[in-house]
């Protein structure tokens, strides 16, 4: 319950920086981590922000309380302060957050969890040379792995043959096993010659539940039998003819 002897109280809610396929899971590559929250009502002059990071107590002093337009906000921001002890760690961390009072009432405390992971995933299993370009071709990751879901992130891959020739694969939810840690691209979606030398390089959308990218080599291989051209025609050149003369 609300102690009613507090002037304001925060809600249920706390902002974090949370990376990753998912913003409201709690599980973040982001150890930085500026924390926010909003008020009901006015806070009086008598009562602060009581921030527990870990089971350390945050100096009130470094939580900033922001009046606005349609009531207050709280945020901290750890990195404004130069040469201070990272106070998330890798795994599970605790935060807790309330408002007191000088005499030591307070509202109730809004509590969250945050998972800080920066393992990056790695690659466990991908094609063997020579690769059957009739085939498809899987791609199995030691972690389940997630697409960004985010229009301004390319989720495709890129694939390089030996002439230099770029082609894009792209990816969705239904190429992904149920665990999420095997991706598999049909015949027709990566639609390979044989004969050809490959190299895919995978999309920064592909990351694991943190947000973290796979950041090892580029994936190389063989497709089995003769050559066979399956890259459609490129524009090299174009003019533009008029009556003064042709240019390209």
């Amino acid at each position: 319950a609300v102690d009613t002897i507090v002037d304001a109280y925060i809600l249920p809610y706390l902002g974090i920086n949370d990376e990753g396929p998912s913003h409201t899971d709690g599980v973040t590559n982001d150890k930085g981590q500026y924390l926010s929250g909003v008020l009901v009502g006015e806070p009086a002059p008598d009562e602060h922000i009581e921030l527990i990071i870990n089971g350390e107590t945050i100096d009130p002093a470094r939580i900033h309380l922001v009046d606005y337009d349609d009531g207050w906000y709280w945020y901290y921001d750890p990195e404004e302060e130069e040469g201070s002890t990272p106070l998330f760690n890798e795994g599970s961390n605790t935060v807790s957050v309330r408002l007191v009072k000088e005499d030591g009432h307070g509202s109730a405390t809004v509590a969250r969890t945050i998972v800080i992971d920066t393992d990056t995933p790695d690659i466990v299993a991908g094609p063997t040379t020579p690769v059957d370009a009739g085939q498809a071709i899987s791609i199995a990751f030691d972690e389940a792995m997630y697409l960004s879901g985010n229009v301004e992130v390319v989720d495709e891959i890129e694939v390089i043959d030996e002439f230099g020739n770029t082609s894009w694969i792209a990816l969705d939810g239904s190429m992904f096993s149920p665990d999420r840690k095997t991706l598999t691209i049909s015949a027709e979606s990566h639609n390979l010659a044989t004969g050809n030398s490959y190299t895919f390089d995978l999309p920064y959308g592909l990351t694991d539940l943190a947000g973290n990218q796979y950041e090892g080599e580029q994936i190389a291989f063989t497709t089995a039998g003769d050559f066979q051209d399956k890259a459609p025609p490129r524009l090299v050149e174009a003019y533009i003819v008029n009556g003064s003369g042709s240019y390209n």
